[in-house]
């Protein structure tokens, strides 16, 4: 199976639904997970503030945020004096990324009720992202009252034991991770953090152990998997690690991390010219990783904790309201989750000369193809490429469009001409085989892989990429073979690379042994339809009629919506398989 490898990384959402306690003005909240009636005040102006309040709580869970802020503010003008009133207007604010005014808003709640626990736990972590020491003291202050009010709140645990950690207090920030990991075991966060406790205290058999678990709950948990590379050098299991780093290339493309840290792995193991190869690619991403804030952030980036990501993005820009690298971030995490609206009020705040705003051309590009229109998509990429046609990802991302739009000579003529200029990008190459082999050339496009493959024999997806075209065309059968098994000796568990075996020992007639793989894929790549549709050929062959037809079945159900070609052909194979398993019904031969 063929892979394309997309160049932007996309990011969910998290509405900061607040739970207002009933202390001071005694003001319930509408909790969307809870619809406990509390014991409320009355009394005139009480009752009126009640009703804007449970007005702007529907607003807001019905996602019209400006009606609920409006809502919210004439609750609070109402009762002034209620602290659960002006939580409840700063989450709206925060909401519509009015980050100043939100904290104005919680701060005048603790001044009115210094007991109110809700405002505590938000300052608190708004505090633990600032580089003033005093504002993270008190950070450490307002959380600890919050854990004290609530000692089963995971989140707390977690923010205590990163700044206890930061101060070197190590043993009190183990027991933080500790009741984090009791609270929510099933969080890879909490194994991971504990892992680099265990590091930086050279217990490293535990530390393993920790990041171990982290990428088991989850797999694509980038910086566990940095760091669990890093241990194994640490203990000397070289190969290891080097597996895990090549892996990781593979898959994240786009991570300045990984590519820095395989560098630094490649040059501590004397490999200084590999690792310089390594640390152009870093460089051209040009991503900001200084930041200790949005460090933390992209931890929960990395593992595709996302809602965490906009909380503490949120929080961020609390406390640093003009911060252009935390509204990108937010705003990729809106486009996500088609909040296109907000996403555009973010990037549009991002100046036209921060070194982001290529970024952000990109980002509202993205937009647009996701909302389906690739017109104004291309136009906003060229505009990119344009005022910068050095930059690989925009061109890479502007030939994808062409490719979408199945302008296939357009994006083959632009990809020549970025060669020109740069004739040593490894990805553009791939790109440019990649687009030949859609628009129908062949013989180009396996020209255009070997080169790729010459110059760099341990091109994962290059050998693959061969290998699979080989078997499609039904011949040079073992040289696929050989290809795709030096592919999986490097990425041993890439489903798709799985797949392309089991499809050339298909293509070769040994029906079992392509059986196993292709069995082994799906379970490595469970919504990938080609791999249902080639168990499915598989079983038809063996004449395992009923099998096949399930298989069809399913991959024409995750294809459906998604991936029309391939929903068609397997739409076809169900019915052909259908009619045949009712005439072999109807002879009772089945």
């Amino acid at each position: 199976m063929k892979t394309n490898r997309l160049v932007l990384s996309v990011l969910p959402i998290l509405l900061m639904l607040a739970s207002c306690s009933t202390k001071g003005a005694q003001v319930s909240q509408v909790n969307a997970k809870e619809d406990d009636k509390q014991q409320i005040d009355l009394s005139k102006s009480n009752y009126q503030a009640y009703y804007h309040f449970t007005l702007s709580r529907l607003h807001f869970f019905r996602r019209d945020f400006r009606k609920a802020l409006s809502e919210a503010r004439i609750a609070e003008q109402i009762d002034t004096e209620s602290a659960p009133l002006k939580y409840n207007l700063a989450i709206v604010l925060m909401t519509l990324n009015r980050f100043t005014e939100a904290l104005i808003m919680l701060e005048e709640s603790i001044q009115l009720n210094p007991d109110y626990e809700p405002s505590h736990k938000i300052l608190g972590r708004i505090y633990a992202s600032s580089t003033d020491p005093a504002k993270r003291r008190e950070a450490l202050e307002k959380l600890n009252k919050s854990a004290e009010y609530d000692p089963k709140d995971s989140e707390t645990h977690m923010f205590l034991g990163i700044i206890q950690s930061e101060q070197k207090n190590y043993n009190q920030a183990i027991d933080h991770f500790k009741k984090f990991i009791q609270l929510s075991p099933r969080d890879e966060r909490g194994y991971y953090f504990l892992g680099r406790i265990y590091f930086q205290i050279n217990q490293l058999e535990k530390a393993e152990k920790n990041f171990r678990r982290a990428v088991d709950l989850n797999p694509d948990y980038v910086s566990a998997l940095i760091d669990l590379a890093l241990i194994y050098e640490k203990r000397g299991k070289l190969t290891e690690s080097e597996v895990l780093y090549r892996h990781m290339v593979s898959k994240f493309p786009n991570n300045i991390n990984v590519f820095m840290r395989y560098g630094n792995f490649l040059y501590r193991t004397n490999r200084k010219s590999d690792a310089s190869k390594q640390y152009e690619i870093a460089e051209k991403l040009d991503t900001d990783n200084t930041d200790l804030k949005l460090r933390l952030v992209l931890l929960y980036i990395d593992s595709r904790k996302y809602e965490k990501a906009i909380e503490d993005l949120k929080l961020i820009l609390l406390g640093d309201p003009e911060n252009e690298r935390a509204k990108y971030y937010l705003a990729l995490s809106y486009v996500e989750t088609d909040n296109f609206e907000q996403a555009l009020d973010l990037l549009d705040s991002i100046s036209t000369e921060s070194k982001l705003y290529n970024d952000v051309l990109i980002q509202k590009s993205y937009l647009y193809e996701k909302q389906g229109d690739v017109d104004k998509s291309i136009e906003i990429i060229e505009q990119a490429y344009a005022s910068d046609t050095d930059n690989e990802p925009i061109a890479n991302y502007l030939g994808n469009l062409y490719r979408k739009n199945k302008e296939y000579k357009k994006a083959i003529l632009h990809y020549k001409d970025y060669l020109e200029n740069h004739p040593d990008s490894e990805e553009i190459v791939y790109s440019l085989g990649v687009t030949y082999y859609l628009g129908g050339e062949d013989q180009k496009s396996i020209s255009t892989m070997k080169e790729i493959i010459k110059n760099n024999p341990e091109h994962v997806d290059a050998l693959n990429f061969v290998g699979y075209s080989y078997a499609e065309m039904g011949k040079n059968l073992d040289e696929a073979e050989i290809l795709v098994k030096k592919a999986l000796e490097i990425s041993p568990n890439k489903g798709y690379i799985i797949d392309s075996l089991g499809w050339i020992y298909y293509k070769k007639g040994k029906l079992n042994k392509a059986l196993e793989l292709l069995l082994r894929a799906a379970r490595l790549t469970s919504n990938d339809p080609e791999v249902m549709e080639h168990i499915g050929d598989v079983y038809t062959d063996k004449g395992e009629l009923i099998k096949a037809l399930d298989y069809y079945k399913k991959g024409f159900e995750i294809a459906d919506g998604v991936n029309e070609e391939i929903a068609d052909k397997l739409k076809t194979k169900v019915k052909r398989t259908e009619l045949k398993i009712n005439e072999l019904k109807a002879k009772k031969a089945i």
